[in-house]
């Protein structure tokens, strides 16, 4: 039988700084209740995805108000 380490961790900087920003990304829109997926879909120009505003817009528009 085969056994495999596994590891939450990342083997390096770019690695660790992209799952850093992408849990940034989450927690942001969970934050503001939009979807993480569609916000996503959004970026990456997805066919057929719904528009998202840019987050930033939505926390400046929502601390504004």
């Amino acid at each position: 039988m085969t056994q495999r380490k596994l590891s939450a961790g990342t083997r390096s900087e770019p690695e660790r700084q992209a799952r850093n920003a992408g849990l940034g990304i989450l927690k942001t829109c969970g934050k503001l209740g939009i979807s993480f997926g569609d916000t996503l879909a959004d970026r990456f120009g997805v066919a057929g995805s719904p528009t998202v505003p840019r987050l930033t817009d939505l926390i400046v528009e929502r601390t504004t108000a």
